[in-house]
């Protein structure tokens, strides 16, 4: 081989050997981090893929959610694309290593707007400063106090947007029987001013034909 063309496949085998590591890393998460398999369960379960666009240096690369975990490859699958995200290496570093919540809002993303702040939510999830607050779990799947205490702690984001969208939907569904009731009273004042036509009209007509007949 020449020199040429092993300097050309250097940061090829770079880049797969980086995509090994990801996908053995965040397999070991997925399979060990309950807050992260919370997260992640739709996902799963629908199978979805997620195209990562990282730019400077630029380079593409997919993540597919399926039943035997998550897989990482250079290559385009054969199933569409259901999400696409977008940032800088630095960007995806603050949000997965530092945590940074600024990071995470800044990460622009396409497809399915229903995606889009479950994904936001796992990736915050996926930071190292959470993963950390539950690594002896991991290891030992211990129930100490103190595990329990730092679950809670991961947890509690999401179970206060489940708390938000309950009270939304109720606050929804108040409006909407408010709608309905409104509705009904408008449609009876309408009954009521057509029958008040209908009448005027007909007695105008019983004086026109009276007076049509008097004459």
């Amino acid at each position: 081989m020449s020199e040429s063309q092993q300097t050309q496949e250097q940061p090829k085998l770079l880049l797969n050997l980086g995509m090994i590591a990801l996908e053995t890393f965040y397999s070991f998460i997925f399979k060990h981090d309950d807050v992260v398999q919370l997260h992640a369960k739709e996902f799963l379960e629908q199978q979805l893929t997620v195209k990562v666009n990282c730019y400077i240096p630029y380079i593409d690369f997919y993540v597919r959610f399926t039943r035997k975990g998550i897989l990482f490859d250079l290559q385009a699958p054969d199933s569409p694309i259901d999400l696409e995200i977008s940032s800088t290496v630095f960007g995806y570093v603050q949000t997965l290593v530092l945590g940074n919540k600024k990071s995470v809002r800044g990460i622009r993303m396409y497809g399915h707007d229903q995606l889009k702040d479950p994904f936001r939510d796992l990736l915050t999830q996926l930071a190292l400063p959470k993963l950390a607050a539950d690594w002896k779990k991991w290891l030992f799947r211990s129930e100490s106090e103190h595990d329990v205490v730092a679950s809670k702690k991961r947890i509690a984001p999401l179970l206060e947007k489940i708390e938000y969208q309950r009270s939304k939907i109720n606050s929804l569904q108040v409006e909407v029987k408010q709608y309905k009731n409104r509705l009904r009273h408008v449609q009876k004042k309408q009954q009521r001013l057509n029958g008040f036509f209908i009448t005027v009209i007909v007695i105008l007509l019983c004086i026109l034909l009276y007076n049509s007949w008097t004459v």
